[in-house]
């Protein structure tokens, strides 16, 4: 039941900031097994262990990159 009113809660913040989220990759935990069917609009993607480590690291190391050239005053795009 937290998982699940974290998950709303975090998808309210997103719609508050007028992102449209359309799917969200959770780790393959049963709880989130069992939620795919409770937000309307949103596909929960349950994937296999370890099946997002890349794609997160990924979009961490592209925020820390990003950070670190405005922070030095550099060029940069989105």
């Amino acid at each position: 039941m937290a998982l699940g009113m974290a998950v709303h809660g975090q998808l309210a913040v997103l719609r508050s900031r007028e992102y449209v989220p359309e799917i969200v990759y959770m780790d393959p935990q049963s709880m989130f097994q069992s939620m795919t069917q409770d937000f309307l609009g949103v596909t929960l993607d349950v994937g296999r262990t370890g099946d997002y480590i890349a794609k997160v690291n990924a979009n961490i190391g592209r925020v820390k990159e990003t950070y670190r050239k405005v922070k030095l005053g550099l060029p940069w795009m989105l």
